[in-house]
């Protein structure tokens, strides 16, 4: 019995000791995950603080450029000499020229340039170097080494004719991002011009953007005037930089800066004006008749007049236009027609038919117009609008060919291109014009 005691014994004390070293061996382990705990806690501590450092670093490299001594290698004198001599240069990746101003060539080729792409499929490329002063890096683009700090009210450097690989004094400018963005290659619109929009059948807008606002240029009836408008009204605002339609100036047109748009200076002549069969301005075809109407600004419509031709109505409308307004008339362009019939009536604001004389050739056997003989007698007439008008019969011929010549005469006295027949009144004879006939005096 004692001897089984003692073994017993003898176990719980080797139970008690292997208990306390488990204890132990725990108690250091869990010391060693602190210290390594302490010890992550603290380099990251130093990860974050040199972390904030080099943003706070960077953020006043950003916002406090002099620092970098690199926008000080040209001086204010070279940047005012506005050399027009171009120098080029090859970058060092890609061997890709490009030009400077022969002043500041030799300082930009102690530098190596490398070309970075920040378009895909369009070719803008910039040019950037490196230096280190003092064990810190300097980076910077060409243009700010070449034109240096930006000043204030203004964010970027912009190349004036959108090439990045011509860097002269010429091409570069302090702007803003507005004019940045206007002087930028764009899409064409759907008209085929920039800031052009078509509105209705012959109607087209010409519009931009500045500021963030939409600025609205006027309608005109060309797509290439209201190109033009849009040319005007780009550079009058972005100071004669910006990108531009390649169309002429028209002459009808002069530019309006308090206004902002075109003004009529000319009349205008239209080709087309309208989707319709007979497409003229201020004609419409009702019941077999072409009808000819104007339409002024304050809703008041005249009517002009009934033609069997589209010229004619056309031509009518054209007349009304200029009798109103003949500097902003807007008219339809067709020839003048050769009408005899009709004479335009400046009160009654139309084309009114006129008596028309139909000139007559002498018969066969007669020397003289207008004469037949019948009865013995000469008869004398006149057709006048396909009518016949009888000016009596005569024993002698020169007394009706010097009657047709009075009824010529008297109805038709503004026309110079009548032809008369060669005699004279004979003595003791006059004209009566109530009865058309040649009476003794």
């Amino acid at each position: 019995m004692d001897n089984i005691k003692a073994t017993q014994h003898h176990e719980n004390e080797n139970e008690n000791e292997n208990e306390n070293e488990n204890e132990n061996e725990n108690e250091n382990e869990n010391e060693n995950e602190n210290e390594n705990e302490n010890e992550n806690e603290n380099e990251n501590e130093n990860e974050n603080e040199n972390e904030n450092e080099n943003e706070n670093e960077n953020e006043n490299c950003r916002l406090n450029l002099n620092i970098n001594p690199l926008y000080d290698i040209i001086t204010d004198k070279e940047r005012s000499d506005k050399c027009h001599e171009a120098v080029t240069i090859l970058s060092n990746n890609n061997a890709i020229p490009f030009t400077v101003s022969a002043n500041v060539a030799e300082k930009v080729s102690q530098y190596k340039w490398t070309a970075h792409c920040s378009c895909i499929n369009i070719p803008y490329y910039r040019f950037k170097t490196q230096k280190t002063i003092n064990g810190k890096r300097f980076i910077i683009s060409l243009s700010h080494f070449l034109m240096g700090r930006i000043p204030e009210g203004y964010n970027v450097i912009d190349h004036i004719n959108r090439c990045t690989l011509d860097n002269t004094w010429s091409n570069l400018r302090f702007t803003t991002f507005s004019a940045n963005s206007q002087n930028a290659t764009r899409a064409v619109a759907k008209a085929g011009f920039i800031g052009v929009k078509k509105r209705g059948v012959q109607c087209y807008d010409a519009v931009m953007r500045f500021q963030g606002h939409t600025i609205y240029l006027g309608c005109y009836r060309s797509r290439e005037v209201a190109a033009y408008a849009y040319n005007c009204g780009a550079l009058e605002l972005h100071n004669g930089i910006a990108l531009v339609n390649d169309v002429p100036k028209p002459e009808e047109y002069e530019w309006n800066s308090e206004i902002m748009k075109l003004e009529q200076i000319a009349p205008i002549k239209l080709p087309f004006y309208s989707r319709n069969k007979h497409s003229w301005k201020g004609v419409d075809f009702i019941s077999g008749k072409y009808r000819a109407n104007i339409k002024l600004q304050n809703g008041v419509s005249f009517w002009l007049g009934t033609f069997d031709k589209p010229e004619i109505a056309a031509y009518a409308h054209n007349l009304a236009c200029l009798a109103i307004d003949p500097v902003k008339a807007v008219l339809n362009d067709v020839p003048t027609p050769n009408i005899k019939e009709y004479k335009w009536d400046p009160v009654k604001m139309k084309l009114v038919k006129q008596t028309l004389v139909q000139l007559q050739k002498p018969r066969k056997g007669n020397k003289y117009r207008g004469i037949t003989i019948h009865k013995n007698k000469y008869i004398a007439c006149i057709y006048i609008s396909k009518k016949r008008i009888h000016l009596g019969g005569y024993d002698k011929e020169v007394l009706a060919a010097m009657a047709y010549n009075c009824g010529l005469k008297q109805f038709n006295p503004d026309n110079d291109n009548l032809i008369f027949n060669d005699v004279e009144m004979p003595h003791g004879y006059k004209w009566n014009a109530d009865t058309l006939r040649i009476v003794l005096c």
